[in-house]
């Protein structure tokens, strides 16, 4: 069995069954004789095809004119090809949606939450690595002043002598001393609590910068693991939708376009997501690491942080407005650019001849895109 698929109305009359298709679907089916008897507006074509030529040894010339006839007679309906349809172009913020494909392409629930909590438990070993050498300072540095303390009380125990007319031995200045004393023995009490040596604190230090690596390692590994697998589905998924497509789609669809979506698009998801995300992601969650431990040692950072945070966020909003909408133009007008690359170097001593300059046109309006996005 031989299958024929076809535009060509001339050769329907040597085929056994016939198969109208339009858009995909299945409008009539039949003999040849069947479809043209059966009125469909698409079966007209056939009653308006001429006879075949019988070609003689000759009579050659007369054979070719015929032939151009019979061209010449359906090209206004065998040609009808439905117009073009403009690249859209998305506007506003991107959508939810875009976000939740793309984490859907890279796995299932369970890989998106555990490399989120990769990520949130690398930046608390971080954090935690940052609070323990606080506590270690303050720990060496209170085991200083009891030191100096101990000594001082025991080289001046049976030499001190006090004046009890002199202002500075008054009550007042004794009841300071003792509220001084109170306070450091309030501060003090966590630090007893764990009044670790010096050697037990340099192994401590030591497993949370250990931790912070391995964690940091395994966090970037199951990242970029879970980003190559959605670009591979996001490429795997929209190969599949081309080879599938309809005829119609290659006829509204230039094929600069199509090549952008595979070549820019895709090189764009497979170089520059990854890094972008894996910046965005890591630079969060270390401000955040950094407001919490600043909050930590001194609550009133927390007022200049707020301010600080309320412009940059008014600023991010300003940038990312004109950004997102010249990025959308620089990627509208690259399909053109990418349409003309290959009728333009097909057609190059044409093109010099008339003094044609429609390819400059289009790669001057990218280009023009691209350098404001720079």
């Amino acid at each position: 069995m031989v299958i024929l698929i076809t535009h060509q109305l001339q050769y329907l009359k040597e085929v056994d069954h016939i198969i109208i298709l339009e858009n995909g679907v299945i409008k009539a089916e039949g003999t040849y004789n069947d479809l043209r008897n059966s009125g469909l507006d698409f079966a007209k074509l056939l009653h308006d095809q001429p006879e075949e030529i019988e070609e003689k040894p000759e009579a050659q010339g007369f054979t070719r004119q015929g032939s151009v006839l019979s061209m010449s007679s359906t090209d206004e309906k065998t040609l009808d090809l439905p117009p073009g349809v403009d690249e859209q172009k998305s506007t506003g913020s991107v959508s939810g949606y875009v976000y939740s494909a793309y984490f859907k392409a890279g796995g299932n629930c369970c890989i998106v939450f555990m490399v989120m909590f990769l990520f949130i438990l690398a930046q608390f070993a971080a954090s935690a690595g940052d609070g323990f050498i606080t506590f270690w300072v303050n720990l060496e540095q209170l085991r200083f002043d009891k030191q100096v303390k101990e000594t001082l009380n025991t080289t001046k125990e049976n030499d001190t002598i006090y004046d009890f007319n002199s202002p500075s031995n008054s009550v007042l200045n004794f009841t300071k001393i003792d509220s001084r004393k109170q306070s450091a023995n309030d501060t003090s009490s966590l630090y007893d609590l764990f009044n670790f040596n010096r050697e037990t604190c340099i192994y401590i230090y030591s497993g949370i910068t250990i931790a912070t690596i391995v964690i940091s390692l395994v966090r970037s590994f199951a990242f970029f693991k879970t980003c190559m697998r959605a670009s591979r589905r996001l490429h795997d998924t929209m190969f599949e939708n081309i080879t599938r497509a309809t005829m119609r789609f290659f006829n509204t669809n230039p094929s600069g376009r199509i090549l952008n979506r595979f070549s820019k698009d895709m090189g764009a998801i497979d170089e520059l997501l990854p890094s972008v995300l894996i910046d965005c992601l890591q630079i969060g969650l270390t401000l955040l690491g950094i407001i919490v431990v600043v909050a930590a040692v001194n609550p009133w950072l927390l007022v200049p942080t707020c301010i600080v945070g309320v412009i940059f966020y008014l600023l991010r909003n300003f940038y990312l407005v004109t950004g997102r909408s010249v990025k959308r133009l620089e990627g509208v007008t690259r399909s053109p650019v990418f349409s003309h690359l290959n009728a333009s170097l097909q057609g190059l001593t044409t093109i010099r001849a008339r003094n044609f300059k429609e390819f400059d046109n289009h790669q001057d309006l990218h280009s023009c895109a691209w350098h404001i996005f720079l």
